[in-house]
């Protein structure tokens, strides 16, 4: 009966993953409460992209920020035509509109979401808990082929339950595919430029967006400024989430090597802890004719779930360029299914492979 129940789970699964494939529909976790309570913190709403054309004001919807994490905000003015769309959006939860507007082609819609979801799926993607669903798939498989004495009513019985135990399999693919986070995301330089001044963040943003208690996450800020004449520039820093990181920072005349200065290390104004309530703390000052490279090293100290944007401020010759970098406990989810299907095939060859083995040797005894 428990096999059953699992089969008929697992072909489920096997029609959402076509789903998800063919109507580019993905999963997605909300790290914040911004909106609430429409959708509050920790919920998983199920998203289906959609074209610049078809966005209407109201509609709740996750934006793709280079450099950034997404956001999933509700649209409040839609301007434009062809192929591409200028929105604005504003968190339900939130006094005021998003800082900026978003010039898109495309979108994710939320079409449903669920609380307190998020949790139930981080704790799915443990790789420890991953390979015990494998594990217990394996040996479900290898438990349906292998070799024993057949009656005349066992064999129908027995390929049923070998089929059930493949289908298992699958199931457990399918779970790895709802909770494993969609593609491979690497460090990668994101550049803000002004009239005189340019930001470069340098960040690993699978690390930075999965965020564990007591696993150190680096990223780096780059400060250039190229102006008439020499003079100061003021670096500073705001924060805004509602994480709690312990930070190590300090400055490097020339772009860190790991945790390696080349050039001329300089002090930094001590903060050893970022919340969401600093507001314009000063780091260093550097003269204009020089570039320095910040680098954070950020802790989770406890286990938490939230997201945290520290926005890094550049001041000279008249003019502010910032640079933000974001942090969050929850990985988002989506559609790359290869991983999944790679552990539902591994699961049933893993079995098949250890009832060939004993029905080879039972027929040699």
């Amino acid at each position: 009966m428990l096999l059953n129940v699992a089969a008929v789970a697992g072909v489920i699964c096997i029609v959402l993953v076509a789903l998800s494939v063919v109507f580019h529909i993905s999963l997605i976790m909300f790290k914040t409460g911004s909106m609430t309570p429409t959708i509050p913190q920790g919920s998983v709403a199920v998203v289906r992209e959609i074209p610049a054309s078809d966005i209407a004001v109201g509609d709740v919807v996750t934006v793709d920020r280079e450099g950034k994490l997404p956001i999933t905000h509700r649209v409040t003015s839609v301007e434009g035509s062809g192929d591409t769309r200028t929105i604005t959006m504003k968190g339900d939860a939130n006094p005021t509109e998003d800082a900026s507007p978003y010039t898109v082609s495309h979108v994710r819609i939320v079409l449903a979401s669920a609380p307190h979801l998020a949790t139930v799926i981080v704790w799915f993607s443990n790789p420890l808990i991953l390979g015990a669903l494998t594990l217990a798939a394996s040996a479900l498989v290898t438990w349906a082929f292998w070799p024993r004495e057949q009656h005349r009513s066992r064999p129908r019985r027995r390929a049923r339950h070998a089929r059930n135990a493949a289908v298992f399999a699958v199931l457990i693919g399918g779970a790895g595919l709802a909770v494993m986070p969609s593609g491979a995301a690497h460090a990668a330089d994101s550049v803000v430029h002004g009239d005189h001044i340019t930001i470069t963040t340098v960040g690993d943003a699978e690390a930075m967006a999965a965020m564990a208690p007591n696993v150190p996450v680096e990223w780096q800020v780059g400060v250039t400024v190229h102006g008439p004449g020499d003079g100061n520039a003021v670096v500073d820093l705001s924060t805004d989430g509602d994480l709690t990181l312990n930070v190590d920072i300090r400055a490097c005349s020339v772009r860190w090597v790991g945790d390696g200065c080349p050039g001329e290390e300089e002090s930094v104004t001590d903060v050893s802890q970022l919340t969401g309530a600093q507001t314009n703390v000063d780091l260093l000052g550097m003269p204009t004719s020089e570039e320095r490279w910040l680098r954070f090293v950020a802790t989770l100290p406890t286990e938490s779930h939230g997201t945290m944007t520290v926005d890094v401020r550049v001041t000279a010759h008249g003019e502010s360029v910032s640079g933000s970098s974001e942090a969050s406990t929850l990985p988002r989810t989506g559609t790359n299914a290869w991983p999944a299907i790679g552990l539902a095939i591994g699961a049933i060859v893993v079995g098949l492979i250890i009832a060939g083995i004993a029905s080879h040797s039972r027929r040699r005894a």
